[in-house]
């Protein structure tokens, strides 16, 4: 689950391995890599991430992620080991590219609040030299690792990507068979997953850019909207199995808090602190376990089991060097569905619960985000082609038997969905326009500093 890398003139190799760790140094040939930056360890916040090398190979810039602000920042680090020092109060990477004038000279470039922006910089002195200024405006950014979505060229060529409405999604009501049954609402930036409550009368969805986001409850019919969190810290709504309350994460910089809230009103029930990406999936039928993704040092991503009610008891589901993320609980408690890429690529898993019995590969060709069925009978994800697919499965008296996926109907650019009880409809999160609709613009400048001269 690793946050960025950079490779430099004489073989080092710097990355980060995980959402709050250190840097670490390798050579390029191979070898035991040995941690270069030190996390002072009382912040679950604090991160080291998104090193680039400076042009003389010795010093870097890099993104320090603190709870407290006033430790935030890109900073200025070296392989020597030395005390780092802050150049910058923004929380995004920065990118150093070089001058056409003095061989000292370039800039820095980092993002503020969505414009790009370029700080005069002197790469021997390792100093600003003048105040930052805007290059472009509305460019996006990966928000989960703060990772602007710009690139610079050696010979003053600038690529980036424009964000806002061409993020928008819709809701699309599917029918099994591929026909469109209409949008639910207007196209809005919906976030995945969203979901469908017990008695499928409301639909819990993510608005915003994360993790600026709130959820919202929507009408399934009418698509009329209610809003259900505030402040910009709601993501990834999970119903529990009476449809009394929501599970979801609460935003807190690099790490997040599970929460739960009644529909009828009250104020957060906090079940679990300070996770990193503890983004709940499921709640068990019986709703005593909340199954949740967290980023774990030296494993990546894990499923962990997390109890809704006394002491709130986390346990690990399973945690191995490799990816594991949106489980799934069967109906009948028994099974967790899950997506892996132990083999090379993301595959969908079922697994006893608790898990080291049996297992079973579910999809041939790639598949992420799986859901059962209200009778455990069947099971859907998304092919890597965009293919909603279906598997029979029988789960009678404690076995498991899997079918062959079968195909339903495309879903072009479908980052998750919610199906009925009957698996009749299906609800995707898609690109709003279809098909055809245009994707954020990616925007080339050649010589961009050209246009500093005026």
């Amino acid at each position: 689950d690793f946050r960025g890398g950079t490779w430099g003139p004489d073989g080092t190799i710097l990355f980060t391995d995980g959402p709050t760790r250190p840097i670490f140094r390798v050579p390029s040939a191979g070898g035991q890599p040995t941690q270069l930056t030190k996390l002072a360890g009382s912040d679950p916040n604090e991160s080291h991430r998104a090193p680039e090398f400076l042009p003389d190979g010795r010093h870097f810039l890099f993104l320090a992620g603190s709870s407290n602000p006033a430790n935030a920042g890109i900073y200025i680090g070296s392989l020597d080991g030395s005390a780092p020092t802050r150049l910058l109060p923004d929380n995004a990477n920065g990118i150093f590219a070089p001058g056409t004038g003095l061989a000292s000279g370039g800039h820095v470039f980092f993002l503020r609040n969505g414009t790009l922006m370029a700080l005069p910089f002197d790469a021997v002195q390792r100093r600003a030299t003048a105040e930052a200024f805007p290059v472009a405006e509305n460019v996006a950014i990966a928000a989960n690792q703060l990772y602007g979505a710009f690139s610079l060229a050696g010979n003053g060529t600038l690529a980036y990507w424009n964000g806002g409405v061409a993020n928008d999604h819709e809701l699309l009501w599917m029918g099994r068979s591929g026909k469109r049954l209409g949008t639910l609402g207007k196209p809005d930036l919906f976030q995945t997953p969203a979901a469908l409550s017990p008695d499928e009368k409301v639909v819990a969805v993510t608005i915003g850019t994360l993790p600026q986001s709130d959820i919202w409850l929507m009408d399934s019919a009418s698509g009329s909207m209610t809003r259900f969190t505030f402040g910009f810290t709601g993501a990834f709504p999970v119903w529990t199995p009476d449809g009394g309350a929501i599970v979801y994460a609460r935003w807190k910089g690099n790490a997040n808090d599970v929460v739960r809230r009644h529909i009828a009103g009250g104020g957060e029930e906090l079940l679990l602190s300070n996770s990193v990406n503890g983004f709940p999936d499921d709640v068990s039928t019986d709703g005593k376990l909340i199954a949740h993704d967290m980023s774990v040092a030296k494993t990546g991503v894990d499923i962990g089991l997390l109890a809704a009610d006394d002491d709130h008891r986390e346990s690990v589901y399973l945690g191995s060097p490799r990816n594991e993320r949106l489980a799934r609980f069967s109906p009948d408690g028994r099974w967790m569905a899950y997506q892996s890429d132990e083999s090379g690529q993301y595959q969908v898993y079922v697994q006893t619960i608790p898990a080291g019995g049996r297992k079973f590969q579910i999809s041939t060709s790639g598949g992420t985000a799986p859901r059962w069925r209200r009778d455990g009978n069947e099971l859907y994800y998304l092919a890597p082609d965009q293919q909603l697919m279906a598997v029979p499965v029988n789960i009678s008296g404690g076995s498991f038997e899997p079918g062959v996926p079968q195909a339903l109907f495309s879903a072009p650019g479908a980052q998750n969905f919610a199906v009925t009880h009957d698996g009749q409809r299906f609800l995707m999160n898609v690109p709003a326009g279809g098909e055809s609709a245009a994707g954020p613009p990616l925007t080339v400048i050649t010589n961009w500093q050209a246009g500093l001269k005026r």
